[in-house]
């Protein structure tokens, strides 16, 4: 696409027709005004024409002619470009602007050149013009937030544009705006707003639609032009003050609002139940509640002082709701609801015993009374704002006593005994369903109380004497009423036992004479003869009108600390001696050393004392008896244990443990244990005897049996092993020491032996002599069928050469250095001949 442009014919080489173009464009008419020029035009300065005859050409545009003619048009001078013809044409574009026009040129020069008749010559091409705009265009965002003011701006082709514009949200038709030149700033009526926010519907945003319309005057230039975008509510309001509250208070709702045009109603939810909705308003609202709406309250929590509470707002432009509702949470707290509680509660002795000493159930007796709590119904808690009473607790010298609200029945806690010396509070506390509580008092009236007091002795005379005396004394509680005193001892006894654990106390009791004097009184004191001998257990009480208080004194056996009897010359220590010129003790004697003389040789004794923190006993000094050791007798002076001066300790049977033992008879019984770290068992003689050696207990007999039949023996005699008698090994020849020479000695039990199956076998070690001589010869009957070799070990593990030959010579070699340790002959065996 251009406004100018040209094309050109290029003629018998140096010459050409030309055609030169431009245009001018009228945007508001949609037109453009073409001028064309033909030119023809001279190469260089060799070429030229010389003719003055009338030529004739056509110039046309887009369909148009102009012709023209003229004498000398066809002359030319060299390198002369002459115009012919000028033809200008207006021409309209398309209602898109657009425009495509075909330009041509006609020339008859009717000349011959450069040998050639050169006749009428055609140029022609087809232009774009430029388009020329139309329709404006909107450039400003096509979003905007209700109910503010929507700029728009307008691009547009020509100042003498305007436009229209139409506004649609969520597709419904809103407003029209004409005559807009480059922008505008769309206002909202009231009626407006209210239907762009009936479009929002409550929510945040909605599609909306810019219809765009182009005018030049009257006419429309182009079409429609249409946009999209979003229109969003302005942000709701909110309120700024907290939404927890105390149940009864006011509640203010202080709001924050985007638009002053905006009005408000404010919803206070209770446990998510709507409570309360205020009428519209606009900054601030305070929230008095009515009775009813107390109630309503309060009933959302019947079991808590607390729950959720919300204050909701709703925003509203011309009675239309903006967007959605904000709200904020909080907690609605119950105060001020503790339920209401009279003392017409009651409190009584109903232990007919007291009651009766007393005459009042009023006064409560320390751990003797029953005190019963007693709450009508008459007497009930109520509670308020919504709850129900629960429960009961009552506490009495630190019991409580928890028991559930009746409306039909009198409930009673029952404390049982009290013991406390002094007026008590009895606290009572109702409890409601939330768990609030009141408590009120009242003082219970206490008599001190405790049992009698006794203090009684029961001693033998002199600490050990027949005759004792039994005393008593002692005081009573006063249990005073009004200044009365109500209490009395009713009884003062005793009774006695021997001091065992087989013997019973009697049944009836024997009463002292008492005296009294106030509230303390005085048994006359009672002497009675015991047996020295024995120990006693007596039981001493004193009875009042509410009570007993018993006490046991022992009195010991009559026996002094220490005691000398001049008639048996004998000194007893806590006992009368039973022995003549004895020293007696009831008990443990200690010491760091006793000495025993014979009473034989009383330069002989016996010394049981510590020694290098080991106790022992010695015996020695000199003479007869000091160097006989000693012995442990058992009834009738039989020897258990009898220690030798020469070491031999001497006892019928020495026991380990587990019935394994060493008994005098001989012989070891392990009772099925096990020997081990044993290095030698050597056997008093020959076992020749049909039991002697090791015996093995066949299957099926019983442990421990003496019979020789129940046992296989095992018996090795000169070294022929035998089972039960009976040869295991049957020798030919039986095991045999062979006669050394050449300085080869017996070394570990070195034998030769044949079998009856012709089997030699060799045993044990040799060494000390020469190798490579003869060490020894085995008879005629032992030697082997061929010559052998055999290599043996020996000493620290040098291998040795033996060579066995046919005439029985044995000869060891040395294969591995000289040494001349041991070697060994085990494990060598050949068939003998």
């Amino acid at each position: 696409m251009s406004l100018s442009g040209s094309f050109y014919k290029t003629i018998a080489s140096g010459y050409r027709l030309q055609l030169e173009w431009s245009a001018t464009q009228d945007v508001s008419a949609n037109t453009s005004t073409i001028t064309a020029k033909l030119y023809w035009m001279s190469l260089s300065s060799a070429y030229t024409i010389n003719s003055s005859t009338t030529k004739s050409g056509t110039l046309t545009i887009d369909g148009s002619d102009h012709d023209f003619s003229g004498a000398g048009l066809a002359s030319l001078s060299g390198n002369q470009k002459k115009l012919i013809s000028t033809y200008s044409k207006t021409v309209t574009h398309s209602s898109t602007g657009e425009k495509s026009v075909t330009l041509s040129g006609t020339f008859s020069p009717n000349v011959t050149l450069s040998g050639s008749y050169v006749g009428t010559q055609t140029i022609s091409q087809t232009v774009t013009l430029n388009t020329i705009p139309r329709e404006s265009s909107i450039t400003s965002s096509l979003n905007w937030t209700a109910p503010n003011a929507f700029p728009i701006s307008i691009q547009r082709a020509s100042s003498s544009y305007t436009h229209t514009v139409r506004i649609y949200v969520n597709n419904t038709l809103i407003k029209t705006v004409t005559g807009i030149g480059t922008g505008v700033t769309v206002g909202w009526q009231d009626s407006e707003n209210i239907a762009i926010f009936n479009q929002l519907a409550q929510t945040s945003s909605k599609p909306n639609r810019i219809e765009l319309d182009t005018y030049n005057g009257s006419t429309k230039v182009g079409s429609t032009k249409t946009y999209t975008g979003t229109t969003f509510a302005e942000d709701p309001s909110t309120n700024v003050n907290s939404a927890s509250f105390n149940i009864g208070d006011s509640v203010t709702a202080s709001i924050a609002r985007n638009n002053p045009n905006f009005t408000h109603k404010v919803k206070i939810y209770v446990n998510n139940t709507l409570i309360h909705t205020s009428p519209t308003f606009d900054y601030t609202y305070v929230w008095t509640p009515t009775s009813t709406e107390l109630t309503n309250s309060y009933a959302q929590t019947p079991n808590s002082n607390s729950t959720s509470s919300k204050i909701e707002v709703i925003t509203y432009f011309n009675g239309v709701q903006v967007d959605q509702s904000t709200s904020k949470t909080g907690t609605a707290t119950v105060i001020n609801s503790n339920p209401t509680f009279s003392t017409s509660y009651t409190y009584a002795d109903t232990n007919a015993t007291t009651k009766a000493i007393t005459g009042n159930d009023q006064y409560i007796i320390q751990s003797k009374s029953t005190v019963v709590v007693s709450l009508p119904t008459s007497a009930n808690a109520t509670a308020i704002n919504g709850a129900s009473m629960v429960k009961y607790t009552a506490t009495l010298n630190g019991v409580s006593k928890t028991v559930n609200y009746s409306s039909s029945s009198t409930i009673t806690f029952d404390f049982g005994t009290v013991n406390a010396s002094q007026n008590l509070t009895l606290y009572m506390k109702a409890i409601d369903s939330r768990g609030n509580s009141t408590t009120t008092t009242k003082t219970v009236t206490i008599i001190p109380y405790t049992t009698p007091s006794v203090s009684a002795t029961a001693k033998r005379a002199n600490g050990f004497e027949a005759d004792t005396t039994i005393s008593l004394s002692g005081s009573i509680s006063a249990l005073s009423v009004g200044g009365t005193t109500k209490n009395s001892v009713v009884a003062a006894e005793y009774r006695y036992k021997e001091n065992i654990s087989t013997a019973s106390y009697p049944s009836a009791w024997t009463p002292f004479t008492y005296t009294t004097s106030g509230l303390t009184y005085t048994a006359t004191p009672q002497t009675i003869t015991l047996d020295q001998t024995k120990g006693y257990s007596f039981e001493i009480r004193t009875t009042d009108k509410l009570g007993t208080t018993t006490v046991t004194k022992i009195v010991s056996v009559g026996q002094p600390i220490l005691f000398i009897d001049t008639d048996k010359s004998s000194v007893g220590i806590g006992m009368f001696p039973k022995f003549s010129g004895s020293l007696e003790a009831n008990g443990d004697v200690y010491g760091k050393s006793f000495h025993a003389q014979n009473p034989a040789n009383t330069s002989a004794e016996a010394h049981l004392s510590w020694l290098n923190n080991v106790p022992r006993i010695r015996y020695g000094g000199s003479g007869s008896g000091s160097v006989n050791g000693f012995q442990v007798h058992g009834p009738s002076d039989t020897v258990k244990l009898d220690v030798r001066h020469d070491g031999t300790t001497w006892s019928n049977r020495f026991e380990t443990g587990g019935n394994i033992y060493i008994g005098s008879g001989g012989g070891i019984d392990l009772n099925n244990s096990d020997i081990i770290g044993v290095n030698s068992f050597w056997f008093n003689d020959t076992l020749d005897a049909g039991s002697e050696g090791i015996n093995f207990l066949k299957t099926g007999k019983s442990s421990g049996s003496t019979n020789s039949s129940d046992y296989d023996t095992l018996q090795i005699v000169d070294g022929v092993i035998k089972l039960n008698g009976t040869n295991i090994f049957d020798f030919e020849v039986p095991p045999t020491v062979p006669s050394f020479q050449n300085g080869w000695v017996a070394y570990y039990s070195t034998r030769y032996m044949k079998t009856k199956d012709g089997m030699v076998f060799l045993q044990g070690m040799t060494k000390s002599g020469t190798r490579g001589q003869t060490a020894f010869v085995l008879p005629a009957g032992c030697r082997p069928t061929g010559n052998q070799i055999f290599y043996v070990g020996g000493y620290q593990g040098v291998m040795s050469r033996l060579d066995i030959f046919t005439d029985g010579t044995v000869v060891p070699h040395a294969t591995e250095g000289t040494y001349d340790g041991w070697i060994s002959l085990a494990g060598i065996s050949f068939q003998g001949v």
